[in-house]
Order: C-alpha cells, then sequence, then structure tokens
C-alpha cells in the first residue's frame, strides 16, 4: 500500500474595491506520492492509520501515521495497557493477543486517554514510518492492521481492539504488491467566489500491481477537506466517495485511476488564501 498526501491552496489574490470586478481566487490541488510517508507536512492533521502493503515469507510491512491526536477518552482500565501494530480481526479468531511480539509495543498506565496513548507510542516509534510484524498469512476476510490496544501488559491477551477513529488498513493477498506511482496538481486557474462552489478537477493516481488486485482508495481522518473561509473540498472517485473508501479492480501491471476534487464554500467566503491537507491511502480490499 503507498499514501497519497493531499494538498489545497489559494493564491493571494487582490482585494474588492469599489467599480472593480469581483475578487478573485486562485485555486490549486496538489496530490502527492509518498514512497514511505517520510515526505511529511506539517499542516497534515489526520487520525492514526496504517498500511499494509506488502507480505514477506514470514510476515508483513507497511507503513504508519499518528501526527496529532486529541482524543481525551479514557482507553486503558486496567493497571497498565500496551499500545502496538498489530492485526485484529471482528472477533475473537486469529486476533494478535501477543503484543510483546510487535517492534512498535509501549506500555500505557491505569486511566489513560488516546491522547496518552499517542505520547507514548510517538515517543518509541515516532510520528510516522515504517513497521513489520512476523506473523503467518491472514486468513480472515476481515483481517487488517492497525495502532491496537490492549487491556493489561500481558500476552496471550484477547482483548485488543483499534485506537478509536483510526484506520485499519486490509493486508495483501500473499503474492500481491501494489503501489502508487505519480503526483496529481488540480489547477483551478482564477475563480471569483461565486465560481466556487460546484467547481471540480479529475485527474489520474497511476496504480501499479504485480498481479490482479481489487483496491481501495480511502480518504483517512475526515470527510472531506477544509480550507479555511468556509471553504471545503470532497475527494471522489467514479462518483463515490473516498472518505468512505472506494473498491478499485486493477490489472496486473499498471491502471489509471480517476480521482476528483469538488469545492463547496458558504455565503461568506471572500478572496484570500486558503489551505488544508489530508491522506489518501491504498489498501486491499
Amino acid at each position: 500500500m503507498r499514501g497519497a498526501m493531499i494538498n489545497l491552496q489559494y493564491n493571494p489574490v487582490r482585494p474588492v474595491v469599489p467599480a472593480a470586478p469581483p475578487a478573485s481566487i486562485r485555486l490549486i490541488v496538489c496530490i502527492f506520492i509518498s514512497l514511505l510517508y517520510l515526505c511529511w507536512n506539517p499542516s497534515v492533521e489526520a487520525s492514526a492509520w496504517v498500511s499494509s502493503h506488502t507480505r514477506t515469507s514470514d510476515g508483513y510491512f507497511g507503513d504508519f501515521s499518528w501526527d496529532t491526536e486529541d482524543d481525551e477518552t479514557v482507553i486503558c482500565n486496567a493497571t497498565a495497557c500496551s499500545v502496538a501494530i498489530c492485526y485484529y480481526v471482528t472477533g475473537l479468531r486469529n486476533i494478535c493477543g501477543n503484543p510483546s511480539e510487535t517492534s512498535t509495543r509501549v506500555f500505557i498506565p491505569f486511566n489513560a486517554t488516546v491522547k496518552d496513548a499517542h505520547t507514548a507510542f510517538i515517543n518509541k516509534n515516532g510520528t510516522n514510518g515504517a513497521w513489520s510484524i512476523i506473523t503467518s498469512i491472514a486468513i480472515e476476510p476481515s483481517t487488517c492492521f492497525g495502532i491496537m490496544y490492549w487491556q493489561g501488559s500481558n500476552d496471550y491477551n484477547l482483548t485488543g481492539a483499534v485506537i478509536p477513529g483510526a484506520y485499519c488498513g486490509k493486508p495483501p493477498p500473499p503474492t500481491t504488491k501494489c503501489e502508487l506511482l505519480n503526483d496529481i496538481e488540480f489547477d483551478y486557474g482564477t475563480l471569483s467566489s461565486g465560481e466556487v462552489p460546484g467547481s471540480s478537477k479529475t485527474e489520474n493516481i497511476d496504480v501499479q500491481c504485480s498481479a490482479n488486485a481489487n483496491i481501495t482508495l480511502t480518504l483517512v481522518g475526515q470527510k472531506n477537506i477544509t480550507l479555511g473561509g468556509g471553504i471545503t473540498s470532497t475527494i471522489s472517485s467514479n462518483g463515490k466517495d473516498l472518505s468512505t473508501g472506494v473498491n478499485v479492480s486493477v490489472t496486473h501491471g499498471s491502471e489509471s485511476v480517476p480521482v476528483t476534487s469538488t469545492l463547496s464554500s458558504d455565503a461568506g467566503t471572500v478572496a484570500g488564501t486558503y489551505s488544508g491537507s489530508g491522506i489518501v491511502v491504498l489498501g486491499f480490499q
């Protein structure tokens, strides 16, 4: 799996003056492909997410990010709890029960919150990077890899759950690897404030897979991208909202997937400079 960073930016324009045409807005929307998610934009604010893009002979590896966290919901009800990247399955069958076998494991104390878990996790692992785990092939269809927490600090522990609001990435088939190949820029040119609502642009993301694959593109952490000034952008593909995940069938080799940015704004939009960012990840069905 590979990720796409989405940057949206308005260029500065002149203010409205009497007897002059309405102020205009210059908008550029960019999607940047980041091989290991290390080309990070400090303005990006998205929930925790994990990708699992490659199956090895004895496990999986991928990428993760947990850039910011403000959730103060208590998640640790034991004397101490574990937090780590591992595999989750709905129900108890084959769920990850030995967090000590993961390289990302940290501990949080009784009454710790999601925000506390974030602090402990990034102190050891950083806000984003690569991860790996040694495990057998995931055979359950609902298996995904995410940042999880367990009640208690022991192994043989089936209390694991994914951090609230986090994205849990589907693992690839045993012999399949897919990646995104290119950056995208949506250039809207110069728009008046009245032209912003409903304006859209479509460009292609090129996907390369080592075999036929069914993939999912998902905008993580938010319903749409907020630019400020009452302006937002909805990201979609083939008319389907990427915030809920869009399924795409890709044949062996490379294939172009259309991605669309559609703008909306409230009545108070004025000329100015606005920007926003988001993350699209590629997963497997």
